[in-house]
């Protein structure tokens, strides 16, 4: 342990604030300006009171943006340029963020300290190395409590087992990945309930995005255990409001072994080749013209081919300006043959609009926004991730045999998933399995839908997949 489950930790880049966190900033400016009905001369006014409020420097907004319908954000706020990290923490839901400004050095200090705490099990271990860490009312707030936390089972047979929100094991008989673990994420809810990794050593790890619900630092490094755990991550040709971490730089500062091939290129872990899909969707905007083609949430699908199985991952994805995940699928079909398995998240995502990312907004020009609000009013702004129907249609695209959903949050181990939308009141998993079902069977597709809950594991016996508790 490095830390109380109850204390939200995490490492990120130095932002364009000091302070409160960007995306709470542009959050609660989206949501006044919604109250508004994007009003262009009310949505200035508002602006202007929260800069002077905030005390933030009017250099981070183009206020022009208002007048002429291009952007508001800044480039400043748009590619922040500032230097170091900053160490978030915090117990929750009881008090507020604290940030800790770290240099490159500290950033090598801390992600050691994280993984000799992952091999011993002890949080001396952590407070000892990390010796910057020694401020009592951190430590305080660090100290875990006397009652071990959970583990995962060891996972012995091939198949795909299901953990916390989007978190997945892919198990051949020789080899095993981990994908986007968020264990110690203690932000998200009900997650400090989730079981932590135990003591096994994974062949690689692979993140898909860098959202708060699929990348989080420390449960990474202490998955990796070592330094010479590749982790497979996302290119990043350039750091922006939507991706403000450069994995790759991030990791090789750790010392980590990081590995980030470019879409359409295949990667072999023991013997699971591994395809990079492109990651299409949960964009700013669903559909043209969407952000700068460099201002983009940069992510990885995946398609795993095992020699018991193969399993395509799509995650949050979908479609938007660049593509869709139609005809990634279509091609890996082209390519692979037909996949026995595919995977998605199944909530429809309306960008810019949705509370879960409050900054997108700020990556498209006012005028557009307002077109797209226009749209939202009106119950007509396309999803940016796939959805349930999206879902159907890259199965059939891909001539799947089976469809599993997974990335729709956590409600313990075991437990069926009551809100897609992870609290915000959308439907229940099974009642959206349960339509996928009925489509398919409409439609005359041989694709069968299997509910699975977080712990269970999906494998094939006399060629059928099973799911077992």
């Amino acid at each position: 342990m490095i830390c109380s489950r109850s204390t939200y930790v995490e490492l990120l880049p130095s932002g364009a604030t000091d302070g409160i966190p960007i995306e709470l900033l542009l959050g609660g400016i989206l949501r006044e300006w919604v109250s508004l009905r994007l009003d262009p001369d009310k949505c200035r006014t508002s602006l202007e009171g929260m800069l002077e409020g905030f005390g933030l420097e009017p250099g981070l907004f183009r206020l022009e943006g208002f007048k002429d319908g291009g952007l508001v954000a800044s480039e400043r706020l748009l590619h922040p340029t500032g230097r170091g990290w900053r160490l978030i923490y915090s117990n929750l839901p009881d008090e507020s963020f604290r940030v800790l400004p770290i240099d490159d050095a500290q950033v090598r200090t801390f992600a050691d300290s994280v993984r000799a705490a992952s091999q011993s099990g002890s949080f001396a271990t952590f407070r000892d190395s990390c010796t910057f860490l020694q401020e009592p009312e951190l430590l305080r707030m660090l100290e875990p409590g006397e009652t071990p936390p959970l583990r995962w089972a060891e996972p012995r047979e091939p198949g795909i087992y299901r953990r916390e929100h989007a978190s997945l094991v892919i198990q051949s008989r020789t080899t095993r990945l981990l994908l986007d673990p968020i264990y110690m994420n203690a932000s998200l809810p009900r997650l400090p309930e989730a079981p932590m990794d135990g003591e096994r050593r994974w062949d690689a790890i692979l993140v898909s995005h860098g959202h708060l619900d699929h990348w989080h630092v420390p449960s990474l490094l202490y998955s990796a255990r070592t330094p010479s755990t590749p982790i497979i991550v996302p290119q990043v040709p350039r750091t922006s409001l939507l991706t403000s971490t450069d994995f790759t730089r991030m990791l090789q500062l750790m010392g980590q072994t990081v590995l980030a091939p470019a879409w359409g290129e295949s990667v072999t872990v023991g013997d699971i080749e591994i395809d990079i899909l492109p990651f299409y969707g949960e964009q700013p905007s669903p559909t043209a013209p969407g952000s700068d083609a460099v201002v983009r949430n940069w992510g990885n699908c995946y398609r795993f081919t095992t020699p018991e199985f193969s399993v395509m991952v799509l995650v949050d994805s979908g479609e938007d300006p660049a593509g869709r995940m139609i005809e990634v699928a279509e091609q890996s079909m082209r390519k692979r043959g037909p996949v026995d398995v595919v995977l998605s998240c199944l909530r429809q995502v309306h960008c810019p609009f949705m509370e879960g990312l409050p900054h997108y907004w700020a990556t498209l020009p006012f005028g557009r926004l307002r077109e797209l609000f226009g749209q939202y009013e009106a119950g007509a702004l396309p999803s940016s991730t796939a959805g349930t129907r999206g879902a159907v249609e890259v199965c059939a695209a891909a001539r799947a045999r089976y469809f599993l959903p997974y990335a729709n949050g956590f409600a313990g181990v075991g437990e069926t998933i009551p809100d897609i939308g992870w609290g915000y009141g959308e439907p229940r998993e099974a009642g959206e399995v349960e339509a996928m079902a009925a489509e398919f069977a409409r439609r005359g597709l041989p694709i069968s839908v299997r509910q699975w809950n977080v712990g269970d594991r999906a494998s094939f016996q006399d060629g059928e997949l099973r799911i077992l508790r």
